[in-house]
């Protein structure tokens, strides 16, 4: 460690603030297990790189925890290296044991100064990391800027979140709580919410964009339509004047409730976005005969003058339907976002082809599709000999076409037609 190779090295002739922020860049680049043993590793390399990542409390801040993978010891050499840094905290856990107490009893008296939380687990728990316990009182959470919890059945979950004082929060996650309901939270600075398995009707998002005017992204996944009562009539809609990223996909266990049904076309009719950018909505798997199109898709480019990008997520809408819901959206939009059923398709590519004949395709320039092997999207442009003007983006993984089929030839077929592009993360494209 102290030979005269490792002191001329290049990368140990480096300035210390350089080092610093190759090793911070790195440490956000990694997640999980590898995130939190990164340090360490740092600090196994030379005796230069242990004493410089002891001094770089901000290289210890991530606190990752899961069922016990990572000892309590551990947790607590990352908490006082940290110092009094901002904490990032993961943890996910399952039964209570001596561990998980050992846990509670080191990170409890240091959530103040958490500036990101992940909670996944029991709804106790989340209680005791957040509120000490106790409902019956404010907690203080100064620094919080995003909160996520997954969480299990929790009929206390919207007070907890009540009881929570975070002047700073920006984004907030609710997973899997089967008791939300789309109410209003004392969060002035938030702008990011992303309800989870929620019940939802224009009355409850309409207060909700009422008291929190602020939000700039909603999402609703797996929600479930309630009753719409006798104040929901036109002119009553969803007033959001800072909205610019809406997403409603209903849920899909509870497709035969007409609420559930006509939920993403009810709130999008209500909707009043001025600042929206991206729409994303979706039916579910099953057709249903009373819902066809969402009301005034053809008056999109009216309703929401800023619109650019459209995804459409397992929407089963055929035939005529289909057409004129493609024919708005590719006039009107930059990007469409399709996950559905294959043979759809062919069905968008007749509609590009006669907007590109009739000199109307001047907007859209992306078009993503998930879900769709290459060999479909070959299939559906086969009779297309010209080039399209625009961009075809898929995962590397659906270029797969079968085991008698030539990938390279079929790639270089549709290449012919659309300027193809195939992505590497998943992740980060396709989970709203």
């Amino acid at each position: 460690m102290q030979s005269p190779h490792n002191q001329n090295d290049f990368i140990n002739r480096l300035p210390v603030e350089l080092l610093i922020v190759i090793f911070l860049d790195v440490l956000a680049s990694s997640d999980g297990i590898d995130r939190i043993n990164f340090p360490v590793s740092l600090s196994q390399v030379s005796r230069h790189w242990r004493e410089l990542s002891i001094a770089t409390p901000s290289l210890w801040t991530y606190t990752w925890w899961k069922d016990g993978d990572v000892k309590s010891e551990r947790i607590a050499v990352q908490l006082a290296r940290s110092r009094n840094h901002p904490l990032d905290v993961d943890l996910k856990w399952g039964e209570a044991d001596s561990e998980t107490e050992e846990l509670c009893r080191l990170l409890i008296p240091e959530m103040e100064r958490a500036q990101s939380v992940k909670l996944e687990g029991n709804f106790k728990f989340a209680i005791r990391f957040l509120l000490y316990g106790r409902l019956d009182s404010i907690k203080m959470l100064p620094l919080l800027e995003n909160l996520e919890l997954r969480v299990d059945y929790a009929p206390d979950l919207h007070f907890l979140l009540q009881q929570l004082s975070c002047p700073r929060i920006k984004r907030l996650h609710i997973w899997d709580s089967g008791c939300m309901t789309c109410s209003p939270l004392p969060y002035s600075s938030l702008t990011v919410l992303v309800l989870k398995n929620c019940a939802a009707s224009v009355r409850n998002v309409g207060l909700l964009f009422r008291e929190m005017p602020q939000i700039q992204e909603f999402q609703l996944l797996a929600a479930r339509g309630v009753i719409p009562s006798p104040a929901e009539e036109p002119g009553s809609g969803i007033i959001a004047p800072s909205l610019r990223r809406f997403c409603v996909v209903p849920d899909v266990m509870l497709w035969s409730i007409p609420w559930t049904q006509c939920l993403a076309v009810t709130l999008i009719r209500y909707l009043e976005a001025p600042e929206l950018r991206e729409l994303v909505f979706g039916f579910g798997e099953w057709s249903s005969p009373a819902v066809r199109i969402p009301h005034g898709a053809e008056r999109w480019g009216v309703q929401f003058p800023k619109l650019d990008v459209v995804g459409l997520w397992y929407g089963l809408i055929e035939g005529a339907d289909l057409r004129k819901l493609l024919l708005s959206t590719f006039q009107n939009v930059r990007r469409f976002r399709f996950r559905s059923r294959p043979r759809n398709v062919a069905e968008i590519v007749d509609v590009l082809t006669e907007l590109v004949e009739r000199g109307e395709l001047v907007r859209l320039e992306t078009l993503d599709l998930y879900g769709i092997t290459i060999w479909v999207v070959h299939e559906g442009l086969k009779s297309r000999m010209a080039p399209l003007p625009l961009r075809v983006r898929m995962h590397r993984n659906e270029l797969v076409v079968g085991r008698l089929m030539n990938v390279d030839e079929v790639v270089a077929r549709v290449r012919s037609v659309v300027k193809l592009e195939v992505y590497e993360d998943e992740h980060k494209e396709w989970v709203y």
